[in-house]
């Protein structure tokens, strides 16, 4: 999205953009009604396409329609880089997981824990992140 802003031009918002931007004013609130919502950002994606359209106001209209769905990525953060310290935990918990040794991977999992990152076991491994 940053290379997008990038590039938008200073020029007036066409008509399609206010009128998704009120459907989906209209359609949060109605009770929160998500599917007309959505109808309303893939209405404005559409009609930005087939017209070209690369305007600061249209991008604004979709940072406003992302504050409430959350979808687009506007400005979100990077994935967090992990610590040598907190990786080499990690490292030697796989190892204790795959010696079986629970209760030294369990004493692993609280010390990553204290240190402010979450540990996740699935099928294809460990996965870690940062705590907000």
């Amino acid at each position: 999205m940053d290379a997008l802003a990038a590039r938008a031009k200073d020029e007036p918002a066409p008509a399609f953009a206010q009128e998704a931007l009120d459907a989906f004013t209209a359609a949060v609130n109605d009770d929160l009604n998500i599917p007309k919502a959505f109808a309303a950002l893939f209405e404005l994606v559409r009609e930005t396409n087939a017209s070209g359209t690369c305007s600061k106001d249209v991008l604004e209209v979709f940072q406003k329609m992302d504050t409430v769905l959350g979808v687009i990525f506007f400005g979100k953060a990077a994935k967090a880089e992990v610590p040598a310290e907190v990786q080499a935990l990690l490292d030697a918990r796989a190892a204790a997981r795959a010696a079986k040794n629970w209760a030294e991977s369990d004493r692993l999992r609280d010390a990553i824990a204290a240190a402010g990152w979450t540990v996740k076991d699935s099928k294809d491994g460990q996965t870690v992140t940062k705590k907000t």
